[in-house]
Parts: C-alpha cells; sequence; structure tokens
C-alpha cells in the first residue's frame, strides 16, 4: 500500500516564513494552521529519531525542531520558536487526531522518525544555501548523498534510476481517507489529492488524484490530468517509466539504441546519447545523438530539435545575418577566453536534452563557466571555468559549478536578469534576481524587466503579497504581516 504524504499546509508554510526572517528564502506564503498534543513517542528508525506516537509531537519535532534548529545567519529567538510551533502543533494535532476518529486520515508512527530526520536535512540544505559560501551543489551531495546535475548511469542506452531523496522518507506519515469527489475540510484527508474549491475555507471536494491505497502506476497508466475547474495533476509512476504530459499522459518507459519510439509511446533517453529519428513526433528508431562536426537543430525541416552528444554545442548556421536553426552543427563547448554566444547548456542537468544549444555563431561555455556577452550583444567571451581557474570576484559564474568562485568568502551571486558574479551577497538597494543574493535577513523584490532590489523584511501590521517577506518568525496572512503566534486554524472540524 502507499499512503501519500500530504504537506501540512499552513505549518510548512510558517517554517518557511520563518526560516526566510532567519536566513533562508524558499518562498513567502501566508498560513493559518494548528496542531494537537502529544505523548512521547515509542519505537524508533534507521536513522537515529525515534518514532512518534502522535502526529501533534511528530509535528513539534519534524517542523518545529527543524525550522527551530536550523542555523542562521541572522538570529532569531529560539525559545519563541518553539513556543509558537508548540501551540500550533497542539491546534493541528487536535483537528488531525479528530479526522482519525472519523476516519477520514490515518497517522503511520511507523517511520515519523525518519521523516524528523528528512526535514532536518532539507532546512539544513535551504539554510545554508543561503548562508555558506560552499556551492549549493556541494552542499546538496553532502546533505542527500548524490549529485542532482551528474549524468545518468546508462545501462543499454537507458538510464538506470534513481530516486530524488525528496520527502521520500515522508510517504508513509499521513494517509488520506477521503475518495476522489467528496467533502473535504484540508488536504490532508484527500490522500494524494488537493481540497478544491473551498469557499473562504469551508468545506471542499477532493480533486483529482490516485487513491490512498493506489501504488505507483504502470506502464500506459494515466499519470496526468487537466480537470476543467481544477489544477492539474502528476501522479506517479513505478520506477523507470516517466509520465509523458505533453502527448499521451501516460507513463512511458526508455528503450535503448535500434528499438521503436515516438511521441506518446516509448522515449529515448537524450541523457544516455539518443534521439528518436521520427519525423515531428512520429514513429522511429532509437539512433545515437550527432557528433563532432554532425548536423543537429531543426533538420529537414522538423518540428523536433536534434540535440549534439554531451560536451559539444549545437551551433546554426548563419543566413543574411541570422541564425538558421535548421542547419547546425556540433562544435565543442568554448572553454575560457574563447568566443561563446548566448544559449543554454543542458550537460549541466539531469534530463532527457544534452549538450548545448546556441543562440549566435559560437558554441556556449562549458558547464561551470559564463560567456561574458557585452550589453545589447549575442557573443562574447567565455569566463573561467573547470577547464581553467574558477572566476575571481566580479566575474562571471555558475552557481551550481563544483566550485564556482576562486577567493575565499565569495559567493556565485544572481545580481538579476540572468547574471551570475562572484562576489558577496548584497545589502540593502543592491541588485538581485533572487532573494539568496541578498545579506540576510534581506529579500529580494523582484524588478519589471529589470533587476530586483535588495530590502528588509516586512514589518508586522505592514500590508504584504503571499511573494513578499515578513520578518523573522512572521508570515503573510490575510494580505498583512503576523507574528506566528496570531496564527490559528482556518479549516472546519468535518465536512461530510
Amino acid at each position: 500500500m502507499r499512503a501519500v504524504w500530504r504537506a501540512v499546509g499552513g505549518v510548512l508554510a510558517v517554517g518557511l516564513a520563518v526560516t526566510s526572517g532567519a536566513c533562508s528564502n524558499p518562498g513567502g506564503g501566508s498560513s493559518s494552521t494548528s496542531g494537537s498534543g502529544g505523548s512521547s513517542g515509542g519505537g524508533g528508525s534507521s536513522s537515529g529519531s525515534p518514532d512518534l506516537a502522535t502526529f501533534a509531537e511528530f509535528c513539534k519535532a519534524a517542523y518545529g525542531g527543524a525550522f527551530c534548529n536550523s542555523p542562521s545567519c541572522a538570529p532569531f529567538d529560539e525559545a519563541r520558536c518553539r513556543a509558537a510551533y508548540d501551540r500550533l502543533c497542539n491546534e493541528y494535532g487536535a483537528q488531525v487526531a479528530t479526522w482519525q476518529s472519523q476516519g477520514l486520515v490515518e497517522y503511520h508512527a511507523e517511520g515519523s522518525g525518519e521523516c524528523v530526520d528528512h526535514y532536518n536535512r532539507f532546512f539544513s540544505y535551504i539554510t545554508e544555501s543561503r548562508c555558506d559560501t560552499r556551492s549549493q551543489r556541494e552542499l546538496y551531495v553532502e546533505l542527500y548523498g548524490y549529485d542532482p546535475f551528474a549524468a545518468p548511469t546508462c545501462e543499454d542506452g537507458k538510464p538506470v534510476p534513481r530516486s530524488s531523496p525528496f520527502l521520500s522518507d515522508c510517504n508513509s506519515v499521513l494517509e488520506g481517507k477521503v475518495a476522489q469527489g467528496n467533502s473535504c475540510a484540508g488536504n490532508e484527508v484527500c490522500g494524494s489529492r488537493n481540497c478544491e474549491n473551498r469557499p473562504d475555507g469551508g468545506c471542499g471536494t477532493c480533486g483529482v488524484g490516485e487513491s490512498p491505497d493506489e501504488d505507483p502506476l504502470d506502464e500506459g497508466e494515466t499519470c496526468y490530468f487537466e480537470p476543467d475547474g481544477g489544477s492539474s495533476r502528476y501522479l506517479d509512476c513505478k520506477s523507470g517509466l516517466v509520465c509523458d504530459s505533453a502527448v499521451s499522459h501516460k507513463c512511458l518507459s526508455y528503450v535503448g539504441g535500434g528499438e521503436e519510439c515516438g511521441a506518446g509511446f516509448k522515449l529515448c533517453s537524450g541523457g544516455c546519447g539518443f534521439r528518436c529519428n521520427g519525423v515531428d513526433g512520429g514513429r522511429g528508431t532509437c539512433v545515437p545523438n550527432p557528433v563532432l562536426g554532425e548536423g543537429c537543430g531543426y533538420t529537414g525541416g522538423s518540428s523536433s530539435y536534434v540535440s549534439c552528444q554531451r560536451g559539444l554545442s549545437c551551433v546554426p548556421a548563419t543566413d543574411a545575418g541570422y541564425p538558421d536553426f535548421s542547419h547546425g552543427r556540433c562544435r565543442p563547448h568554448a572553454t575560457a577566453g574563447q568566443a561563446c554566444s548566448n544559449g543554454f547548456n543542458y550537460d549541466q542537468y539531469f534530463g532527457d536534452y544534452t549538450g548545448g544549444f546556441s543562440y549566435g555563431a559560437h558554441p556556449v561555455c562549458e558547464v561551470g563557466a559564463a560567456c561574458n556577452i557585452p550589453d545589447g550583444g549575442s557573443d562574447g567571451t567565455c569566463g573561467t571555468g573547470p577547464s581553467s581557474n574558477p572566476p575571481g570576484t566580479g566575474e562571471p559564474c555558475t552557481a551550481y559549478a563544483e566550485q564556482p568562485c576562486a577567493d575565499a568568502g565569495d559567493v556565485c551571486v544572481h545580481r538579476g536578469n540572468g547574471n551570475y558574479t562572484c562576489g558577496q551577497r548584497g545589502g540593502v538597494g543592491a541588485p538581485c534576481g533572487s532573494t539568496d543574493g541578498c545579506e540576510a535577513p534581506l529579500w529580494c523584490r523582484l524588478g519589471d524587466g529589470g533587476p530586483g532590489r535588495c530590502e528588509q523584511p516586512i514589518a508586522d501590521g505592514q500590508p504584504c503579497a503571499p511573494e513578499e517577506i515578513c520578518g523573522a518568525l512572521s508570515v503573510c496572512d490575510d494580505g498583512v504581516c503576523k507574528p506566528i503566534e496570531q496564527l490559528s486554524l482556518d479549516t472546519p472540524a468535518m465536512c461530510q
């Protein structure tokens, strides 16, 4: 049986706001949640934290513990944080206990300790990625044990499945029992669905999704839904399968070289060096991606883009001074000091596209280097990267490179409009492209068409929007920044 974890709504949003004020900013968000009292947990988990007997106790350990223990580069009141979470989790746990007595949810203590450990890892990553000078890639590998940007491991031309650890230890903690189409008071009772169409926090209806008891889907089963009047839904496919949201909306499998493929039918793995040669998504055969000197792009008038092998950029031909993407050639990525063009290097991501996509007359830069392009231009020169030395202060950089900057204390900062340079995080008024580019506890207010600016958090009692950041231990709730002590449960006791 697969019991699907439903994020505990507002408690999670509260925690994000707490850590944003202290150090990180995964996003603002309003919340009004709570939880219920608990007793001491029993049992234990293989990861170190004990299993917890009640949901309230779990809430305090997983959310209160993770958020209030998170390292911060701007101090906040830990005692106040814990007191607020104790109250929220007592209220919220009481609500969950009521739902349990009505048969709407089931709390599973077994494995809850592993979930607590997960949240501690996850929020350590969030905060340290804002406070630490190590690369985000290095922090992720340290906390999760694998590199999300590494090339896939392939066998017979197909990627070897690997699972993301994100929330993987929490899939069995809280199980919703209400079926699709039935009344609901909150997301928690709906299994893998959302509680939709809730007027003013009242009762709603469980939307599209899998049954609470349903296992991951087999090949050919529908995994993507676009319901009228509701939000789209992805359901989990079994390991090794991919949800095709573009064409068939079904779970599809990869095939190897020489095997039949096609859009909505079978997939070739670009990450393993293959593509389907079917015209415009039609049936074809998995063939190797082009190598050095071979043609690439929208070849033969096809609407399907042909990528190069890893390490190569598809550079378009030039027609009357304009790039001709139907006639490209695979060339090596540019390295430090070489001419480069604006584009994108897919080699930096784990996925089905590989190689580089160039918009100009030159290749894109290798992974870990950035193309230093003058304002208004499309061509430039590659900064330093893995083939030379890491970039110095003020030089272009790549945030997820293994060593993004050379100088001690420098970080690769998003300055806005896609420009990343090595240096210090910005103070009040500094240009930014994300909150990670600002000193804690500042946040980045994005501009219209230009760089954002680092600002102080919004004070309690002042108007706010969901994407704006309130002060430490405060959240944007009903359009106003409020301390977490003022939050309360906003769901009805039952809707059946």
